[in-house]
């Protein structure tokens, strides 16, 4: 929620040459929160605190270096994090810090400080050590016990679905995330490319959405509706119904980048958009608007180069509502999973990325997690929807383009 570095954010940008070039770099535009600028603002606003500290940790590679009683390493996933990792550094095979870091002149210290700070950054499936005597004494932890580097929640809970490339996660939650595997990296202005936890030289897409199910039940409550009769009415089909491209975003959007309002398109019968100003019926209006949440969300993603969903895998409290899912599940022509047993996929993930980074001899991550019980089956799409969703989805981003 910290937006005090957007003065950072704008030196970053302006550096690079633009959002899409520090994107290319860094795998994000540059986003308030994001460690580099943090860092940044501390440094200007405390010089002698800056100069004065030893090393500078994420939350996860800090929780680490409380079980080795020494300094961990960042992992590359969750540093890619920060705006200041190279998102090709799975590709690097350098022993200087200096070669994994972006040095650019926007940031508010010298860049051999902070990379010294910073250290050389690892593969997420680094062992970076044996556990510390006192967990041993204290605890009984046998003293053989390996450590292995620590990531971020969102890479973690990759690892946790155990998503492979062609692989999609929805999150229906108070705002919803799409997590996804790529093969290779198309940077872009919105959303997010991190190195994949699971393989250094892959990576994974994030988009955050902040309108998820706080602004479906917000339509609900318009039209007095329950859960149940909100779901009927999204499969019922009318004949006389306008078709319609909603966009609506009640609090100011993550992605597209600070959206707030409502725009309605009406697609006359030639296939052309044009801008409505009428009033919608409830169905034509509930349709309308949660079409667009999920319509935006396959939108972004071919935009991040991904075509192809061998398996879409939801979770999330909204992930309950089958008539929801059902929609999911033909506008991304794809069947849709989940995985029962992996509420906390997170916690899950980082159990499993321990015992698969210290298999000896080493076995591969689908290897080493093949045991784990099936993904269940929630929907697949009507074929006959194909044709008509692939449409809708250019005209979708025709009309995020329109809106102002």
């Amino acid at each position: 929620m910290d937006s005090s570095t957007s003065e950072y954010c704008k030196k970053m940008e302006s550096a690079y040459g633009g959002k899409m070039q520090l994107a290319a770099a860094t795998g994000s535009s540059a986003y308030e929160r994001f460690t580099i600028h943090q860092i940044s603002k501390f440094a200007e606003e405390n010089p002698d605190d800056y100069k004065n500290t030893e090393r500078i940790s994420l939350i996860s590679s800090f929780a680490v270096s409380l079980f080795l009683g020494d300094y961990a390493p960042i992992d590359f996933s969750d540093g890619s994090g920060m705006n200041f990792l190279r998102i090709n550094s799975g590709n690097i095979n350098k022993t200087d810090a200096k070669s994994y870091w972006c040095g650019v002149n926007a940031i508010s210290m010298s860049f051999d400080s902070v990379c010294e700070k910073l250290a050389r950054p690892v593969p997420s499936d680094t062992i970076c050590g044996k556990i510390h005597s006192y967990w041993t004494k204290r605890y009984g932890i046998p003293e053989n016990c390996q450590i292995v580097a620590a990531t971020g929640d969102n890479p973690s809970s990759l690892a946790g679905l155990r998503l492979t490339p062609g692989d999609l996660c929805l999150s229906l939650g108070t705002s919803d995330t799409v997590m996804l595997s790529l093969d290779s990296a198309v940077p872009q202005p919105e959303g997010h490319i991190f190195i994949n936890p699971l393989e250094k030289k892959k990576f994974m897409g994030l988009l955050c959405y902040k309108n998820g199910s706080l602004a479906r039940e917000e339509i609900k409550n318009k039209y007095n509706l329950s859960w149940e009769e909100f779901g009927k009415i999204l499969l019922e089909e009318n004949s006389q119904d306008r078709k319609i491209i909603q966009l609506n975003f009640p609090l100011p959007e993550i992605t597209p980048s600070n959206k707030q309002g409502k725009w309605l398109y009406e697609i006359d019968a030639a296939g052309v958009l044009k801008t409505f100003d009428g009033e919608l019926t409830m169905r034509e209006d509930i349709v309308s608007f949660v079409t667009g949440q999920i319509l935006a969300k396959r939108c972004h993603v071919e935009k991040f180069g991904f075509k192809s969903t061998k398996r879409l895998i939801v979770t999330g409290g909204a992930s309950k509502n089958r008539e929801l899912v059902q929609i999911i599940s033909d506008i991304f022509q794809a069947d849709i999973f989940h995985q029962p047993e992996t509420e906390h996929s997170a916690a899950v993930g980082a159990a499993y990325r321990a015992y698969h980074s210290t298999r000896n001899p080493p076995q591969s991550y689908e290897e080493a997690t093949a045991k784990i019980g099936e993904l269940e089956k929630l929907a697949s799409p009507i074929n006959s929807k194909a044709e008509y969703y692939n449409s809708l989805v250019k005209l979708y981003a025709k009309a995020e383009e329109l809106s102002v």
